[in-house]
Formats: C-alpha cells, sequence, structure tokens
C-alpha cells in the first residue's frame, strides 16, 4: 500500500493579451466611447484593432493531489485519487503598456493620442486578479474483488464539483462591439468581464452560476471459463451511470434568455445517462 501527497504552484509571467487599440475612454464614465461613434476612433476610417500585449503577470494555479493506491493480494486491490485546485486568472486593464501609456486613451484626435491622463475605468474594465469557476474538487475510487467460482467484481466512483460559470448579461451596454452572448470578449482583451455589465449597470458576480455536482458509478462483473489447455473463456458484463445520475456540462448562462440556467445536451460518454453493454473475450 502507498500514499503520494504533491503541492503544485504554477505560475505564468510576460503573457499576451489582446487590446483593441482603435478604442478611446471618457474620463467622465472611466468607459469607451461607444465603438459605433466613428468620431470617437482614434483611427476614424478604420475599425478594430487588435494588438497583442505583453502583460507581466498572467494566470497562477495552486493544487493539492493525493493518491492511494493497494496492490493486489488478498484477492482485491484498491485505488484513490483527490484533487483540491484553485486557478486564478488575470483581467488586464485597457492600458497599451508597450507604448508606454500609463492610463486608457482618452483623446480620440489622429493627431494625439493621450495616455498619461489620469482616468479611473469603470469597475469592469480594471486590473483584477480573480478566482475562476473551473472545476475545484475531483476524487476517484476504483476496485477489484477477487470472487470465487471464477467471478471478478470491479468498479469506479468518479465525484467532482463541476465548478462554476459566470453568467453574461445578454446587453452590449459599453457598445463594444463585441457579441453580447459571448464569455471572452477580445476586442478589450477584458477577459470573461465586459458582457457582465448589466442594463442597470450592477456588474453581473463572478462565478454565480453554480454547476450542479457530477457523480458517476461504473461497474464490472466477469465470469472465467477455463476450457482444454490454457484457454480461457471470460463472460462480461458493464453498467455505466449505474445510478442514473443527470450529470451536465453546459448550461445556458445569458441572463438575458428565458431558460437561463437551464442544462444543455453533452453528447460526451461521461455526461450520458445509464448504459449497459455485454461482451467476451478469449485467450488461447
Amino acid at each position: 500500500m502507498s500514499l503520494s501527497t504533491d503541492f503544485v504552484y504554477t505560475k505564468n509571467k510576460d503573457v499576451v493579451s489582446i487590446m483593441d487599440v482603435n478604442l478611446a475612454y471618457d474620463p467622465r464614465t472611466g468607459a469607451n466611447y461607444p465603438f459605433t461613434d466613428l468620431t470617437r476612433r482614434p483611427v476614424k476610417g478604420w475599425g478594430a484593432v487588435n494588438q497583442n500585449v505583453v502583460q507581466p503577470n498572467g494566470p497562477e494555479s495552486y493544487a493539492l493531489q493525493m493518491e492511494l493506491n493497494k496492490r493486489m493480494a488478498n484477492h482485491w486491490q484498491l485505488s484513490a485519487t483527490y484533487l483540491l485546485q484553485y486557478n486564478y486568472e488575470r483581467q488586464y486593464a485597457p492600458i497599451n503598456r508597450d507604448k508606454g501609456c500609463q492610463y486608457a486613451i482618452t483623446n480620440p484626435s489622429p493627431a494625439v493620442f493621450t495616455c498619461d491622463a489620469p482616468i479611473a475605468l469603470n469597475p469592469v474594465m480594471v486590473d483584477e486578479r480573480y478566482l475562476t469557476g473551473d472545476q475545484r474538487n475531483r476524487a476517484t475510487l476504483n476496485g477489484i474483488w477477487e470472487l470465487p467460482a471464477g467471478f471478478q467484481l470491479s468498479g469506479l466512483y468518479f465525484f467532482a464539483d463541476n465548478g462554476k460559470m459566470t453568467p453574461t448579461s445578454g446587453v452590449d451596454v459599453l457598445g463594444m462591439g463585441a457579441s453580447t452572448t459571448a464569455s471572452t470578449t477580445a476586442n478589450t482583451g477584458i477577459t470573461g468581464s465586459a458582457n457582465r455589465l448589466r442594463a442597470n449597470g450592477t456588474l453581473v458576480p463572478r462565478n454565480s452560476l453554480d454547476r450542479t455536482n457530477l457523480h458517476r458509478v461504473d461497474t464490472r462483473l466477469q465470469k472465467r471459463f477455463k476450457l482444454n489447455g490454457r484457454m480461457t473463456f471470460d463472460a462480461i458484463a458493464e453498467v455505466f451511470n449505474m445510478f442514473n445520475h443527470a450529470n451536465y456540462n453546459a448550461f445556458v448562462t445569458n441572463e438575458a434568455a428565458r431558460n437561463f440556467g437551464a442544462p444543455q445536451y453533452d453528447s460526451n460518454i461521461a455526461f450520458q445517462p445509464r448504459t449497459a453493454q455485454f461482451g467476451f473475450r478469449t485467450t488461447f
């Protein structure tokens, strides 16, 4: 029998984000001028100008990994694992630091791009380190039990908290020209935040949609028959998701949708209802 425990830390530095440098910002509101207002674009005749900007700090991850193994002895074996993980992402303010800017562009004049005038950005756009909704707890348990008369029983139990999601408001309040149903606004370099702003000015809380936990039990029963000489015949019966637990992966995250929060079908086998199969195997 063995037990192992690991702590894993990952940090990213000098990462690249995408920012639309053809947006100017209103010092009075701290938000961008509507993208549809052509007179407010730094380069009037151009649309979105997405530029790669190097950011000093990026995502971070902390993880505790544990594993217990009991080798086959006395006709049984067992294995168990557990993972506890915290992932942090970063939201970057629309400041082009590669060009020496200290603040967002506030002067949309084509002759002078002012980015050194202090501006208090709208809360949806500020620099922020935040905890993602990624799955945090995950555990598995599997074992094999050799029974009399050539029978063998094995099974797997899987649990995961399935993580959380950040809904979108369903409206483009700031007029960024981005899809109001997307979770990422590449035009501004503001990841997962631009569409959190509601029409009434409030922000959709991060990780406010809790996805239902995942539970899955798979079992297998096998019977071995010894034939002439070294030949054997195995009859196999397997049941997946034996207790038919409703497991979902995707959900409607648009607050403006009538079915907001409803689960969506996923064809991946991990989210399928109870199924069974039968088979056989011979060795000779």
